[in-house]
Protein backbone atom coordinates (compact mmCIF):
# COMPACT_ATOMS: atom_id res chain seq x y z
CA UNK A 1 0.00 0.00 0.00
CA UNK A 2 2.69 2.18 0.74
CA UNK A 3 4.33 2.22 -2.49
CA UNK A 4 1.17 2.33 -4.46
CA UNK A 5 1.17 5.62 -2.52
CA UNK A 6 4.40 6.42 -3.01
CA UNK A 7 3.81 5.69 -6.73
CA UNK A 8 1.06 8.21 -7.08
CA UNK A 9 2.67 11.12 -5.24
CA UNK A 10 3.49 13.69 -8.01
CA UNK A 11 7.25 13.50 -9.32
CA UNK A 12 8.13 10.38 -7.42
CA UNK A 13 10.42 8.24 -9.85
CA UNK A 14 11.18 4.33 -9.55
CA UNK A 15 14.52 4.11 -9.05
CA UNK A 16 15.94 2.83 -12.22
CA UNK A 17 18.27 -0.68 -12.10
CA UNK A 18 21.65 -0.01 -12.11
CA UNK A 19 23.43 -0.28 -15.59
CA UNK A 20 25.80 -2.98 -15.83
CA UNK A 21 27.86 -1.09 -17.87
CA UNK A 22 31.13 -2.74 -17.66
CA UNK A 23 29.15 -6.32 -18.70
CA UNK A 24 27.53 -4.62 -21.83
CA UNK A 25 31.35 -3.32 -22.55
CA UNK A 26 32.34 -7.06 -21.77
CA UNK A 27 29.91 -8.24 -24.90
CA UNK A 28 30.76 -5.54 -27.78
CA UNK A 29 34.75 -6.66 -27.10
CA UNK A 30 33.69 -10.42 -28.01
CA UNK A 31 35.32 -11.42 -31.54
CA UNK A 32 31.53 -12.03 -32.74
CA UNK A 33 30.33 -8.16 -31.95
CA UNK A 34 33.42 -6.93 -33.68
CA UNK A 35 31.23 -5.71 -36.54
CA UNK A 36 28.43 -4.51 -34.92
CA UNK A 37 31.11 -2.43 -32.45
CA UNK A 38 32.56 -1.35 -35.69
CA UNK A 39 29.15 -0.29 -36.73
CA UNK A 40 28.61 1.77 -33.78
CA UNK A 41 31.89 3.51 -34.03
CA UNK A 42 31.44 4.64 -37.51
CA UNK A 43 28.24 6.07 -37.07
CA UNK A 44 29.56 7.99 -33.69
CA UNK A 45 32.70 8.90 -35.96
CA UNK A 46 30.23 10.27 -38.87
CA UNK A 47 28.18 12.40 -36.44
CA UNK A 48 31.37 14.07 -34.92
CA UNK A 49 33.30 14.78 -38.04
CA UNK A 50 30.39 15.27 -40.53
CA UNK A 51 28.91 18.48 -41.09
CA UNK A 52 28.42 20.54 -38.68
CA UNK A 53 24.41 20.75 -37.22
CA UNK A 54 22.44 22.55 -35.03
CA UNK A 55 21.98 21.05 -31.37
CA UNK A 56 18.26 20.70 -32.56
CA UNK A 57 19.83 18.52 -35.45
CA UNK A 58 22.18 16.70 -33.40
CA UNK A 59 19.98 15.32 -31.07
CA UNK A 60 17.28 14.59 -33.45
CA UNK A 61 20.42 12.53 -35.59
CA UNK A 62 21.23 11.12 -31.83
CA UNK A 63 17.66 9.37 -31.52
CA UNK A 64 17.70 8.05 -35.13
CA UNK A 65 21.14 6.56 -33.91
CA UNK A 66 19.83 5.37 -30.81
CA UNK A 67 17.01 3.80 -32.70
CA UNK A 68 19.00 2.23 -35.38
CA UNK A 69 21.93 0.66 -33.25
CA UNK A 70 19.36 -0.51 -30.37
CA UNK A 71 17.63 -2.77 -33.27
CA UNK A 72 20.86 -4.13 -34.68
CA UNK A 73 21.87 -4.52 -31.31
CA UNK A 74 19.09 -6.58 -29.77
CA UNK A 75 19.19 -8.49 -33.74
CA UNK A 76 22.64 -9.49 -33.23
CA UNK A 77 23.41 -13.06 -31.43
CA UNK A 78 25.50 -11.58 -28.62
CA UNK A 79 22.32 -9.84 -27.31
CA UNK A 80 19.18 -11.25 -29.01
CA UNK A 81 19.35 -14.43 -26.15
CA UNK A 82 19.41 -12.08 -22.99
CA UNK A 83 16.33 -11.70 -21.14
CA UNK A 84 14.48 -8.90 -21.33
CA UNK A 85 15.99 -6.79 -18.43
CA UNK A 86 19.26 -7.85 -19.45
CA UNK A 87 18.39 -6.00 -23.31
CA UNK A 88 17.19 -3.14 -21.81
CA UNK A 89 20.39 -3.12 -19.60
CA UNK A 90 22.37 -3.57 -22.29
CA UNK A 91 20.29 -0.57 -24.83
CA UNK A 92 20.92 1.65 -21.83
CA UNK A 93 24.97 0.43 -21.89
CA UNK A 94 24.57 1.59 -25.62
CA UNK A 95 23.31 4.77 -24.87
CA UNK A 96 26.15 5.79 -22.31
CA UNK A 97 28.55 4.62 -24.56
CA UNK A 98 27.29 6.73 -27.45
CA UNK A 99 26.83 9.10 -25.09
CA UNK A 100 30.28 9.33 -23.62
CA UNK A 101 31.78 9.36 -27.50
CA UNK A 102 29.39 12.44 -28.48
CA UNK A 103 29.78 14.51 -25.47
CA UNK A 104 32.38 17.32 -27.60
CA UNK A 105 29.72 17.37 -30.00
CA UNK A 106 26.82 17.47 -27.80
CA UNK A 107 27.85 19.47 -25.36
CA UNK A 108 30.46 21.54 -27.54
CA UNK A 109 27.86 23.33 -29.35
CA UNK A 110 26.24 24.52 -25.67
CA UNK A 111 30.02 25.92 -24.40
CA UNK A 112 30.82 27.69 -28.00
CA UNK A 113 27.44 29.11 -27.43
CA UNK A 114 28.13 30.48 -23.84
CA UNK A 115 31.29 31.76 -25.42
CA UNK A 116 29.56 33.89 -27.95
CA UNK A 117 27.05 34.95 -25.49
CA UNK A 118 29.87 36.39 -23.54
CA UNK A 119 31.12 38.30 -26.07
CA UNK A 120 27.71 39.93 -27.17
CA UNK A 121 27.36 40.81 -23.68
CA UNK A 122 30.91 42.51 -23.25
CA UNK A 123 29.92 44.89 -26.67
CA UNK A 124 26.68 45.56 -25.13
CA UNK A 125 28.30 46.86 -21.99
CA UNK A 126 30.88 48.73 -24.13
CA UNK A 127 27.94 50.35 -26.04
CA UNK A 128 26.21 50.98 -22.39
CA UNK A 129 27.06 54.76 -22.35
CA UNK A 130 25.20 55.83 -25.20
Amino acid sequence: QQQQQQQQQPGFTWKREAVDYEAFVFRMRQERASLLRKRVQSACDALLNGRKLSLHDTHLAVQDLFEDMEAELLAHPSFASLSPPEQRNACEGLERYVVSRLRPRLLGAQVEQRRQDGALAQRIARLAFL
